[in-house]
């Protein structure tokens, strides 16, 4: 580094590191692949706010068994739900096959009651991919959490 009028100068700018075990050595980060899902950027108040109105409904939400992302996300799609209002339990896990991908919000009946339709919706409007589904193979409503 060579100072001039009280500013830095950078000739060369090359960083090595030896056994570095965390931290950051680069100037800028490029995350590369898939980044794990969250609702952290997301404007949760408002989701609240819509999907409030339907407090009181049962669902289960269930991850993918063996995908730790999907089952961090689906904690915290759970906490927004009992955020809002509705009832839900522990996440459950599951193996599908075919192995679904993103939200699928589901019902056992043929068609989708509004309270999932407006959830999906909100996630949907937020940027996240969402499908609705009938499942005949549930008991009740769910919101299934697929591989990113």
């Amino acid at each position: 580094m060579v100072e001039k009028n009280g500013s830095n100068i950078y000739k060369d700018e090359s960083v090595t590191s030896h056994n570095q075990q965390g931290g950051q050595t680069a100037r800028n980060i490029i995350n590369v692949g898939t980044q794990p899902r969250t609702l952290k950027n997301i404007n949760t108040p408002s989701i609240i706010g819509k999907i409030s109105q339907y407090s009181g409904t049962k669902v289960d939400v269930t991850a993918i068994m063996g995908d730790a992302e999907a089952g961090k996300f689906a904690q915290e799609i759970k906490v927004l739900l009992d955020s809002a209002g509705w009832i839900t339990g522990e996440v459950n896990n599951a193996v599908y096959l075919p192995m679904p991908s993103g939200i699928v919000v589901q019902s056992p009946q043929d068609s989708v009651p509004k309270a999932l339709l407006v959830l999906g919706q909100s996630l949907k409007n937020a940027g996240l991919k969402v499908e609705a589904q009938y499942n005949c193979n549930i008991r009740g409503l769910q919101v299934l959490i697929g591989a990113n």
